[in-house]
């Protein structure tokens, strides 16, 4: 039973030293307070473009990214010009919701749409229309366009992984 006394007495002592030292160290903090002069912060914008791009042509029509109520992602020209793709599965690495495959036992390298599709299921497009993915990425590609999700119905009947549409340059007049 002694013991049993002991150790309530310990407990209760310990309780009640943590409290005061509590309270010692908040008076000594509350009365050291500082007040610090403003600082201004002036900086100077490297980059302003980026690799921003505003529009797209995957819906159909040439409209405005912001306005448009799809999942869009597009691998602009200066994109293109800093990673020197070979291939289409090259541009289009790093783009959420894509990934490389492989079918027929590993013979054809294909990209996935979220999770969904092959390159011969009709969802790889050339400015709007289907194409085979081995004639599909050359030198003269401006930009890389990706729907995703299953608003690839605008383009026929797709899986509802998405599509993919290289965009190709326009000839420009000397």
């Amino acid at each position: 039973m002694k013991f049993k006394l002991s150790l309530i007495y310990t407990a209760l002592f310990a309780g009640v030293s943590v409290s005061f030292v509590a309270n010692v160290n908040a008076k000594e903090h509350s009365t050291n307070e500082h007040t610090l002069e403003g600082i201004e912060v002036i900086t100077k914008l490297v980059n302003e473009k980026g690799y921003k791009a505003e529009r797209t042509e995957i819906t159909g029509v040439n409209s405005s990214i912001i306005d448009t109520p799809y999942s869009i992602d597009i691998v602009t020209q200066e994109q293109l010009q800093d990673k020197q793709p070979s291939t289409l599965e090259d541009a289009v690495k790093g783009i959420s919701g894509l990934s490389q495959g492989n079918n027929l036992a590993g013979t054809l390298d294909t990209v996935k749409r979220r999770g969904y599709g092959g390159n011969r299921d009709g969802s790889i497009m050339r400015n709007g229309l289907a194409s085979p993915l081995a004639r599909n990425f050359n030198a003269n590609v401006e930009r890389v366009e990706v729907l995703k999700g299953p608003a690839s119905v605008l383009y026929g009947m797709q899986n509802p992984g998405g599509v993919i549409n290289v965009v190709t340059k326009k000839p420009v007049s000397y």
